[in-house]
């Protein structure tokens, strides 16, 4: 899927499938977290503080986007954005944090640590390498829902 062009094929005032609707949102999605990272690199890599704030506050916008695809896909993709809830659980549950809706109380921290310990938070290279990886599976998903070849 193309951000230019979404819909080949198609021409203004041609409707579009439920599944392509569901896979814009997804790629929508997917834009919204690329720019998260590019601003927030921006800031991060500039001594100029009014660059800064400004990216800094952009990012954060495009954090509320993400919220509000991600509300929007769960509404109209019927359950499909169950996954994403279900995502969300299983990696609290393996983490050990508890419910995404109650965070835990703090227990007693034992001499050693376990696998269920908070591990530390990743350099930004590798949260780079995440999002890259994450966004590849969604663009996976997008090009089979559309039938389009990779």
């Amino acid at each position: 899927m193309d951000l230019v062009k979404p819909f080949p094929g198609k021409n203004p005032g041609d409707q579009i499938t439920k599944q392509e609707l569901l896979s814009v949102i997804r790629l929508s999605i997917c834009a919204e977290q690329e720019a998260v990272h590019l601003y927030d690199q921006i800031a991060e890599f500039t001594d100029n503080e009014m660059v800064k704030k400004l990216m800094t506050d952009i990012a954060e916008e495009e954090r509320v986007h993400i919220g509000e695809f991600t509300k929007l896909l769960e509404l109209v993709g019927e359950g499909k954005a169950d996954k994403v809830k279900e995502g969300e659980d299983e990696a609290v549950k393996k983490l050990g944090q508890g419910s995404s809706e109650e965070p835990d109380k703090p227990e007693e921290q034992s001499e050693e640590p376990d696998e269920t310990s908070e591990k530390p938070e990743e350099e930004p290279e590798e949260k780079s390498e995440a999002i890259k990886r994450i966004a590849n599976v969604i663009s996976e998903d997008i090009t089979k829902d559309n039938g389009i070849k990779r």
